[in-house]
């Protein structure tokens, strides 16, 4: 979360460097003294943007607004000074924003406070989706903005997410667990396809999130509401405030920011095509029943000393979500499902100097994602989904307990009361912490240190409708009647109590293994040393990950019962604990800044990420079903980390003043991804199939990236960024093969290198805005209407994904829903895309201290 100012404070007039020029960042504690060579250095600066005040005795006093720091990046800032007889002299300049980062030796794109308060975009993964070498899926942003990204060739779950230093993934099931509200965040920096050792697990980007602190100086808040009521039907309304400053009756060097942000909606991820039933003569641009809430907040305090600094931030989200289920829209869209999501967190991090040249930095942090989702009408109520007493209260006739409504006459959609036969529940407890040691010495920025991250994860599913035949039936426990429908479970008990023990135990004449919860460990240390100077910049490291599964695991998937009492029967002699591994992974990247405005940079790195946790842990009950039953999907524990080697080499050339070029090539190489496979297994003499993870899948990325950046000239700037990429490999995510398995008749799972389902070949951005400044813009009727105000275009453009043809089924005749392979896996590419997104802005003063926005997009 923090960057480093460093450069040279000379004479104007001869170049003689000055010594003990004062250098510091105004309204900060940050400062720092140049040596005897002009040189200062500046560690440890958070993100953002800064005013950077110079000063020396008999010399103009030299003030420089508007000064970025990015995390990890080193900010060269060389500073001229004006001999004077007089005091009190100040020259003052604003410095431009870069084009590039010139000690950068990755790609990093760069997004501020100020861009996200006027791009014509929700949603931080979103504006992450506008960057080069990018493929994001189309509405799968939501209310939220969380959308699924792709970052060179990667799988979603590949990029990982950091707020202010800490994690924010669900490592069950992928994707980021929450985000903060756009007004809440400082700064973003992706860095996409490689990062320095300090970083890990996480094979594809690492999307770096600083959210604001609050003023020392004085109070700062916003109001903003937006609705799009008036524009069309989707029910899109959100609320955000702000509110940070000082906290003075408890210490001048303390300050808290505080962002809350509302956002509902009718329909949560609007279609472009209209839901039409003529049958009923329904004819819906919103789809019913599928809307959505959400209510998130970030708190931070923050103490500033000189020596040491301090932040505890508290975050939580609330998140209701109803999914759209075409089949349920005729006639039964209330029990379409619903998800409750409640996102708590806590953390703490200390930075302490020890000189000005060492200081290291701890964090802790605690973080608990609790999920709940079900039918849509009986959601956690599980001996009503098949109970037909219960139903006939809502006007629904089953045939007998146990039933659902079946489809209508024409066999596409279900009759009112067909629930959603699916409950899952879990619980994520993520503990964790790091600890970095920092030292700069001549031209060395070296840094050390370790991370540790433990999952506490509690899981239950089950399919609720055969409840009530089993509780009807009468003359069994409770526990026998869950143990009907075979849940799958840890960290509970079968009847949905927590648990935090293993144990064995008999149910209705079987034995039945009642886990705690999972606990698995990573552990990964760093060691890294970024050497500077004025043309060369090498940036080599190593780190070393540690994985604990801390699960069991079948001893022989070949013969998985060989081990126990009996070859036919599952005992627990058949299992061993899960092998711990370590991993050395290095990193290596160069930048050659040969002038001010040409810089050529290239990367290598082995990269490694731990699987899914949905795939790698199991119930004893999954695995049982092998003594009776074959051809279905289970789990073995037979998972290790995944890897991925990545090269890169870019180049970058600022054209006079006003534009620069921007030009990067990559490869990647991914091997041991998780993807389905056919599984033989002896049980007793006799062969059986089960389809079950395993690291087989592999892959090769490759492309290039161009960008063309053009400064404000008069009211108008603009970029554009082109990708063209190849992305193949043997699966696109974890269930790829298990998908085509099932549609293939003879059980089938091809293993051939094809394009993978993300392999998007072209893809073209560009942004323009068109903008005035106070004072700027024409004049009509006399006044200067336009000025302080922003309009922003966003035009993009992609060649289509791939998909997998299908054979045309019609439904009329009576023909299976499953659609048999008709070609070739993704042999065919759906059509291109094109869109335009534009934000109109105006800004005008309230009071002199009030400032109102009206925007529309």
């Amino acid at each position: 979360t923090t960057g480093k100012l460093a450069g040279l404070v000379r004479d104007k007039d001869t170049g003689e460097p000055l010594v003990g020029a004062n250098v510091v960042l105004v309204g900060t504690t940050y400062g720092a003294a140049s040596d005897v060579d002009g040189y200062y250095v500046i560690l440890n600066v958070p993100a953002g943007t800064y005013t950077v005040e110079i000063n020396y005795i008999g010399y103009k006093t030299v003030r420089i607004e508007n000064v970025r720091i990015v995390p990890d990046i080193t900010k060269q800032l060389n500073v001229d000074m004006e001999a004077t007889t007089l005091q009190g002299q100040v020259i003052e300049v604003v410095a431009e924003k870069p084009f590039f980062e010139k000690t950068a030796t990755n790609t990093i794109s760069v997004i501020d406070a100020e861009e996200i308060e006027k791009i014509p975009i929700k949603g931080i993964s979103q504006m992450i989706g506008l960057s080069a070498g990018v493929v994001m899926t189309e509405g799968s942003g939501g209310e939220t903005g969380n959308a699924a990204l792709f970052v060179r060739g990667g799988r979603a779950n590949e990029t990982k997410i950091v707020v202010d230093g800490i994690p924010y993934e669900n490592a069950l099931f992928g994707g980021n667990a929450g985000t903060v509200p756009d007004n809440a965040v400082e700064q973003v920096s992706a860095q996409l396809g490689g990062f320095s050792a300090k970083y890990g697990n996480a094979q594809s980007g690492l999307i770096n999130i600083v959210t604001k602190t609050g003023s020392l100086q004085k109070f700062e808040g916003s109001f903003e509401a937006m609705s799009s009521e008036l524009t069309d039907p989707y029910g899109y309304n959100s609320f955000n405030f702000t509110l940070g400053g000082p906290i003075r009756f408890i210490s001048k060097r303390l300050s808290f920011f505080t962002s809350v942000e509302r956002i509902k909606t009718d329909d949560n991820a609007p279609s472009a095509v209209a839901v039409e039933i003529p049958t009923v003569g329904l004819k819906s641009d919103v789809r019913p029943n599928s809307g959505s809430e959400l209510t998130r907040f970030t708190t931070k305090f923050a103490l500033d000393y000189e020596k040491i600094k301090a932040a505890l931030t508290l975050t939580g989200s609330y998140r209701e979500t109803r999914t759209y289920i075409h089949s349920y829209a005729k006639n039964n869209s209330e029990h379409n499902p619903i998800n409750h999501q409640y996102i708590t967190g806590g953390s703490f991090k200390l930075t302490h100097f020890i000189k000005d040249n060492f200081y290291y930095d701890l964090t802790l942090y605690a973080r608990m994602n609790e999920n709940e989702s079900g039918d849509g009408v009986w959601f956690d109520n599980l001996l009503a989904y098949g109970d037909s007493i219960a139903n006939a209260k809502i006007g629904i006739t089953l045939p007998a307990h146990g039933f659902r409504i079946r489809r209508d006459a024409v066999g596409v959609f279900f009759d009112k009361g067909r629930v959603s036969n699916g409950y899952t529940r879990y619980i994520i407890n993520t503990i964790g912490g790091d600890i970095n040691f920092t030292y700069q010495f001549n031209k060395h920025l070296l840094e050390f240190g370790g991370t540790y991250k433990k999952d506490i994860i509690r899981f239950y599913s089950l399919g609720p409708v055969g409840l009530a035949s089993a509780y009807y039936e009468g003359g069994h426990t409770m526990e026998e009647v869950f143990a009907s429908v075979n849940p799958e479970f840890y960290g509970y008990d079968i009847l949905l109590n927590e648990n935090n023990n293993d144990y064995f135990k008999e149910i209705d004449g079987n034995l039945w293994e009642i886990p705690g919860p999972k606990k698995p460990t990573i552990i990964g240390a760093y060691i890294n040393d970024k050497i500077e100077f004025q043309n060369f910049v090498l940036n080599a490291g190593l780190r070393l990950d540690y994985f604990d599964p801390a699960t069991k695991r079948l001893i022989d998937p070949n013969n998985p019962f060989a081990r126990g009492a009996s070859a036919n029967k599952l005992d627990p002699e058949d299992f061993e604990d899960a092998k711990k591994e370590i991993y050395v992974s290095p990193r290596l990247g160069f930048a050659f800044p040969v002038t001010d405005k040409t810089v050529f940079h290239a990367q290598y790195g082995l990269f490694r990420q731990a699987p899914l946790y949905t795939d790698l842990f199991y119930n004893w009950r999954e695995i049982q079903t092998l003594e009776r039953d074959q051809n279905f999907f289970m789990r073995d524990g037979q998972l290790h980390m995944e890897t991925t080697t990545h090269y890169e080499f870019g180049f970058n050339q600022q054209i006079g003043n006003y534009a620069a070029i921007e030009i990067n090539a990559f490869y990647k190489n991914t091997r041991g991804l998780v993807n389905t496979v056919r599984q033989l297994a002896n049980i007793g003499g006799a062969t059986k199939i089960y389809l079950t993870p395993r690291n087989t899948d592999f892959g090769t990325v490759k492309g290039l990236t161009f960008g063309l950046d053009v400064r404000k000239v008069g009211p108008v700037s603009s970029r554009i960024d082109y990708t063209f990429s190849y992305a193949e490999g043997t699966g696109s995510s974890q269930s790829s093969s298990l998908i085509a398995a099932f549609r293939n008749p003879e059980g089938e799972i091809p293993l051939a290198i094809a394009p993978l389902s993300f392999d998007q070949r072209h893809t073209l951005i560009g942004q323009v805005a068109l903008s005035a400044g106070k004072g700027e813009g024409p004049v009509l009727m006399g006044k200067k209407l336009l000025e302080n105000s922003n309009a922003t275009f966003i035009i993009s453009y992609n060649s289509g994904r791939p998909y997998t043809p299908l054979k045309y089924v019609n439904l009329l005749t009576g023909a299976s829903n499953w659609g048999e392979v008709n070609y070739y896996v993704n042999s065919a590419y759906m059509p291109s895309n094109f869109r335009i997104d534009l934000k109109l802005q105006k800004s005008f003063d309230i009071t002199k201290e009030v400032e109102g926005q009206v925007y529309v997009w």
